[in-house]
């Protein structure tokens, strides 16, 4: 059955039951509708231009707003969170390329009393009866109605950040704790304060669809210390950008660009050796610039030139472009963005190092005179910048763990214990996937620390402590404190082995506010972070030139989470 465009038609008795003081039609659409302060239902075509200006003006005073598209009704409903919306503001008006998953309601065929027209607005007139509700007061053209249901209340969500839609909104109000505190539909929201002892808790959305009732499409960010709040919000809001990042990306076959690319050798260093690839059921298909794929902007560290990177090496991509996983590695949200900078360099510093010592089974120095708690390493490698891993064992025996890099080390020692006090403070979410060994299914950090939970992690720390040096710190301390700027003492160390770093901003205004910052870095030729022991991401010219000197990969799988 096609409907055509809606003509204005009142079925009988319907609007007066709801209650509805005016039923207004697309042609009659204007600010001026709405001065009366009382509920007011909307019967629009989906498809018409002048239905955002109009949601607008309704603000909230808009009770529900029921679209008519050819053949079906598109309404929020009672289940429908369960059900998994994407960007409640899509749902709405059938941007069907955002949200793929948003249930139709079909129209029936039309009594012989009425005509098409006229049954399909009074079938949605008929579901609006069902569920009058009123919309929380939240900012114009930020937010939208996600479901509805029987207790005649609305739960309100922020436009999805991984939707277009929201580039160009209204700028918000800098997300705080306080402001996102309750609102179990913004993309991320706090959920625990914590205390001295324990930590701050914010959930942010893995998933691009809305819904909230599986822990595969959330995640959780932790927070300690006197700025746990602060900590755990920024930590959420940069894994929101890691996994719904700004669309603004391009989207072209290489050689239909007309700006810079990024070095072919420099891309290659960051991604999988054919070794990894040839293995059978590897997942991840091989980069193919010569069909179309999204890039990103990003700005060399020490000077003005720009560069496009594929996005893939940013965050989520489509998964036909996915010839890497996402990661959040080299990302950092802060309010400052130098100090956002620095933070995502020194998280890849320490990563580079950790993963780079364990791979080729490289020894490290036991700090032996600064920790009663279990064990602290000094693991730093070619780049020049103190990286520490402290471990200890839960009281079940599962090794839990931190580690940092910082510019001196008695911070990247406090930073790593630090991080360690959570852990052994948390209880992780048991896994159930198929061994590391697999290369045919998806791992995580969950997978790694899996190997390590329980009595194995007694057996681990035994194993990790066993092949390591022993120094005291101050015989290992060889980086002076100095007034230096911290980002460029970071990028001299980085230089000193003939690497370049290139920073991509990741920021959401229209989301979290201007007030944060959120880069990810990224330095073509340090050993990226990885899951899986068929996914180790070992094609760094430092790696090579490792295993061409004689060293050797060790088969174990790393316990860095």
């Amino acid at each position: 059955m096609h409907l055509g465009a809606l003509e204005p038609y009142v079925p009988p008795l319907v609007w007066d039951r709801l209650g509805v003081l005016e039923r207004l039609t697309v042609s009659v659409v204007s600010a001026s509708t709405f001065e009366r302060e009382a509920p007011h239902a909307l019967l629009a075509d989906r498809s018409d231009p002048s239905l955002g200006p109009a949601l607008e003006a309704l603000g909230e005073r808009a009770v529900l707003l029921g679209l008519l598209a050819p053949g079906r009704v598109i309404v929020a409903r009672s289940g429908g969170l369960a059900a998994g919306f994407g960007c409640p503001r899509c749902a709405w008006l059938g941007e069907r390329d955002q949200v793929s998953d948003v249930p139709p309601v079909p129209v029936e065929p039309a009594p012989a009393a009425h005509g098409a027209r006229a049954w399909a607005a009074l079938r949605c007139a008929q579901l609006l009866d069902a569920a009058l509700l009123e919309l929380d007061e939240l900012p114009p053209g930020h937010a939208w109605v996600e479901r509805v249901g029987a207790a005649r209340r609305t739960l309100a969500i922020a436009r999805h950040p991984a939707c277009a839609c929201w580039r160009g909104a209204t700028a918000v109000a800098d997300a705080t704790f306080e402001s996102l505190e309750g609102r179990a539909f913004a993309p991320v929201w706090p959920v625990e304060r914590g205390s001295a002892e324990t930590s701050a808790r914010v959930v942010f959305r893995r998933s691009a669809r809305g819904d909230v009732v599986s822990p595969a499409t959330l995640g959780v960010a932790l927070g300690s210390g006197a700025a746990r709040e602060t900590l755990a919000l920024a930590e959420s809001i940069e894994r929101s950008a890691m996994h719904h990042g700004p669309p603004d990306v391009l989207h072209a076959r290489r050689d239909d660009l007309d700006e810079p690319v990024l070095a072919s050798e420099q891309l290659a260093s960051l991604l999988f050796r054919p070794d990894e690839r040839s293995a059978d059921g590897f997942r991840f298909p091989a980069l193919d610039t010569t069909s179309p794929i999204h890039w990103s902007r990003a700005r060399a560290l020490g000077g003005g030139a720009e560069v496009l990177v594929p996005a893939a090496l940013v965050g989520h991509v489509p998964l036909a472009q996915r010839f890497v996983p996402a990661t959040s590695n080299g990302y950092a949200c802060h309010h400052d963005e130098r100090a956002a900078v620095l933070g995502a360099l020194l998280e890849l510093v320490e990563r580079d190092a950790l993963l780079l010592s364990w791979f080729l089974g490289r020894a490290w120095q036991r700090l032996s005179d600064v920790d009663s708690v279990g064990a602290t390493f000094l693991c730093t490698q070619d780049v020049d910048l103190p990286v520490v891993f402290a471990c200890a064992c839960a009281e079940d025996g599962s090794l839990r763990s931190g580690s940092a890099a910082a510019l001196d080390l008695d911070t990247a020692v406090a930073r790593a214990q630090a991080e360690r006090a959570v852990a052994l403070a948390g209880n992780p979410t048991p896994t159930r996937r198929p061994p590391l060994e697999r290369v045919d299914v998806a791992h995580g950090p969950e997978d790694h620390l899996a190997r390590v939970a329980g009595p194995a992690g007694r057996v681990a720390f035994e194993t990790i402590a066993g092949r390591a040096t022993t120094t005291r710190r101050r015989d290992a301390d060889r980086w002076p404190k100095c007034d230096a700027d911290l980002v460029e003492t970071v990028a001299g160390a980085l230089a000193e082995r003939g690497l370049e770093a290139w920073i991509v901003d990741r920021s959401m205004p229209p989301v979290f506010g201007a007030g944060w910052r959120v880069v990810r870095a990224i330095v073509p030729g340090l050993v990226e972070l990885s899951f899986g022991l068929g996914y180790r991401r070992l094609a760094s010219p430092r790696v090579a030139a490792a295993l061409a000197a004689g060293e050797s990969l060790d088969p174990e799988p790393h316990p860095f989470g």
